[in-house]
């Protein structure tokens, strides 16, 4: 849950503040700002998410190592991208800002497609509910505590472009706890997969003694009646 925290500062900078940001610090027009933050959505849905998912799938297939060292590398490297941006978007072409948002987007969005099948692949059934709720719990705490810790960088900097820079180096510190799950997911799975043979082992013997108690009760068959016939 650290990671979440973590996370979500940067998150704060691009969805709250990085729209006013680019149009108001860094002289971009309405327009051009705007586009910069639609890219960087379209980037994160279209290529983040969607093929993020698939590669995660695939990657999870090789070997479930893959995805949280995945997730780590990609929200590491998300930072670059997003520095660029906040430091450099006054002194470049607007379609060069919005090839940068939309990398940004792609990388930033890997972890948001793969976290939760993570999840549910380390966590039996009966307990996926819970880890579930907990995740979203801190997720939409995260989601309010990270701009008003944005916030706070602002009033200690006093210069917005060198709080949004330090805002997003936060994505170092939540990309290595993601990564740290490199050296857990296979005992985990490994475990998880080990309750459920004997979870269903179980059933299949209680299954096989119900029908041996029913087999048991069960009534004799009548004997075929004779008749008897007059000659």
């Amino acid at each position: 849950m650290t990671e979440l925290y973590a996370g979500s500062i940067p998150w704060g900078v691009l969805n709250v503040y990085l729209n006013d940001y680019l149009n108001t610090d860094a002289g971009l027009s309405l327009a051009d700002s705007t586009s910069v933050v639609v890219s960087f959505a379209v980037g994160c849905g279209l290529v983040g998410n969607a093929v993020g998912g698939v590669l995660g799938q695939f990657m999870w297939n090789k070997s479930p190592r893959l995805v949280p060292l995945a997730m780590g590398l990609t929200t590491i490297a998300a930072t670059f991208p997003v520095e660029v941006l906040i430091n450099f978007a006054s002194n470049m072409s607007q379609i060069l800002r919005l090839a940068i948002a939309f990398i940004s987007g792609s990388v930033a969005c890997f972890t948001a497609a793969n976290i939760r099948a993570v999840l549910m692949n380390v966590n039996t059934p009966n307990t996926r509910g819970t880890v579930f709720a907990c995740f979203n719990l801190m997720n939409d705490i995260g989601a309010g505590l990270g701009p008003g810790l944005v916030s706070v960088f602002v009033t200690l900097f006093e210069n917005r472009q060198t709080a949004f820079s330090v805002a997003v180096t936060m994505w170092f510190l939540c990309g290595t706890l993601q990564g740290s799950l490199f050296c857990t997911v296979p005992q985990d799975v490994n475990r998880v997969n080990k309750k459920l043979a004997e979870q269903a082992e179980l059933v299949e013997d209680e299954d096989l003694n119900l029908l041996t108690v029913e087999s048991n009760h069960r009534p004799p068959a009548p004997l075929p009646s004779l008749e008897l016939t007059a000659h």
